[in-house]
C-alpha cells in the first residue's frame, strides 16, 4: 500500500478508534461511578441538615449495596439472620429460651406454655391473614423504607418530602402527622404499636402489633371480636377500627433475635424503635433514619410534645429503670451507619 493511501485512511481509522475508547469511557463511567459516589458521600449524608426534596432521595436509588448483603463486615454478618419477622403458621415456633425470655420481659405467667403458645397464635390467624408478605433478599430490586423514631431532633428539620419519598415509611407508638407534615411527612405504610400505645390509623396504613406479652395478642384478638379485655396494666381500647387485611403480628421470636443477637442482651427488651430498625433492615434494601436521637440527659422527647427546658429536664427514667439501655442501642445504631448499612438524618441536633 502507498504512502499516500495510508495518509488518505488515516482520519478514518483514527475516528474509529476515538469513538470505541468513548464508548469504553461511557461503559466503565456507569458501572464505577455510583459506587464511588456512594463510598464518597456515605458519611457526609448522614450528617446533613438542610432541607430535601424527593429528588434528593430518587436519585441515589441503588448505590448502596443492599443492607442485607454479607461478605463484607464481621460486625454485621455475625449478627444478620434471615428470620421471620412476622407471625404466621410457618414462623410461629419459638424456642424454649426465648418464650422464658418472652414471658418475662413483662412479667406473665410462668404457666404459659408452647401449647398455649400454638393455640393463640391459631386464634390469631383465623382472624387475620395467615401470609408472610415480605420477600427477603431480592436481587435487582430497590425497596427504600424511612424508619421515623418520635424524637425532638425532628423539629425544623424539614425532612418531610424526603420521608414521603420511601417506599415504606415506618412509623411508632404515638406519632403523629397532622400538623408536622413538613418536618416528618404525611404518609405512613407501616404503624408499629403495643396496646397500651394504640391510635387509629387509617387509609392503606398497616397496624404492625409488637406483642411484649401473651396479653396483647389476646388482646388484639378481642378489639376484633368481642371486645372482653379493656385492661393490662393500664386501660386499653376495647375495640379498635382497623380492616383486619391490614394488620400484622411483630414475632416475639425475632424480638428475642434483635435483643440476644443485636443488643447483646443489654436492658430487659429492646426499644421500640430498634425493633423497628431490625425489621426494617430485615425486609427492605435501603433503610434510612430519621427521629432517632435523645437530649444531652438521654431523654427521648418528642417533637410533638413542647421542648423542655434543659435546665428543668431530669435524668432519663431509662437509665434509672433498665428496661432499654439507649446508650448500647445508640452506639448500635452509629456502627451500622458507619459501615453504611443505613443512613441517619439527625435533624436539629447534630
Amino acid at each position: 500500500m502507498s504512502y499516500s493511501r495510508v495518509r488518505r485512511r488515516l482520519p478514518v481509522v483514527t475516528f474509529i478508534a476515538l469513538i470505541f475508547l468513548l464508548s469504553l469511557f461511557t461503559l466503565m463511567y456507569k458501572l464505577y461511578s455510583p459506587i464511588l459516589v456512594s463510598n464518597a458521600n456515605m458519611k457526609s449524608t448522614a450528617r446533613l441538615k438542610d432541607s430535601f426534596t424527593a429528588a434528593t432521595l430518587l436519585s441515589s436509588n441503588c448505590t448502596r449495596m443492599p443492607v442485607w448483603t454479607k461478605g463484607e463486615y464481621k460486625f454485621f454478618d455475625d449478627r444478620y439472620s434471615n428470620i421471620s419477622t412476622i407471625w404466621s403458621s410457618k414462623h410461629k415456633e419459638m424456642t424454649p429460651e426465648a418464650l422464658q425470655w418472652w414471658l418475662r420481659i413483662q412479667q406473665s405467667k410462668d404457666t404459659f406454655s408452647t401449647s398455649d403458645l400454638r393455640n393463640l397464635v391459631g386464634k390469631l390467624l383465623e382472624i387475620i391473614p395467615d401470609v408472610m408478605p415480605y420477600a427477603t433478599n431480592v436481587s435487582n430490586r430497590c425497596l427504600q423504607c424511612a424508619v421515623v423514631g418520635n424524637s425532638g431532633n425532628l423539629r425544623d428539620s424539614r425532612y418531610g418530602q424526603l420521608i414521603d419519598s420511601h417506599d415504606y415509611i415506618m412509623r411508632m407508638n404515638t406519632a403523629k402527622t397532622v400538623g408536622f407534615e413538613k418536618d416528618v411527612g404525611s404518609r405512613t405504610t407501616h404503624h408499629f404499636m403495643y396496646p397500651e400505645s394504640f391510635v387509629e390509623v387509617i387509609g392503606e396504613t398497616k397496624f404492625v402489633l409488637i406483642p411484649f406479652k401473651p396479653l396483647d395478642v389476646s388482646w388484639l384478638i378481642s378489639a376484633l371480636t368481642t371486645g372482653t379485655i379493656v385492661r393490662t396494666y393500664m386501660p386499653v381500647r376495647k375495640q379498635i377500627n382497623v380492616s383486619k387485611k391490614m394488620i400484622e403480628v411483630y414475632n416475639p421470636a425475632f424480638m428475642y433475635y434483635v435483643h440476644k443477637t443485636w443488643n447483646e442482651l443489654h436492658g430487659r427488651y429492646p426499644s421500640t424503635g430498634m425493633l423497628v430498625l431490625l425489621f426494617a433492615m430485615h425486609i427492605c434494601d435501603q433503610v434510612n433514619v430519621f427521629g432517632f436521637g435523645a437530649t444531652s440527659k438521654g431523654n427521648w422527647d418528642h417533637y410533638y410534645q413542647p421542648p423542655v427546658e434543659p435546665s428543668l429536664e431530669k435524668d432519663s427514667a431509662f437509665k434509672l429503670t433498665g428496661v432499654h439501655n439507649a446508650e448500647f442501642e445508640t452506639d448500635i445504631v452509629k456502627q451500622l451507619e458507619e459501615i453504611g448499612k443505613i443512613t441517619v438524618y439527625r435533624g436539629s441536633r447534630v
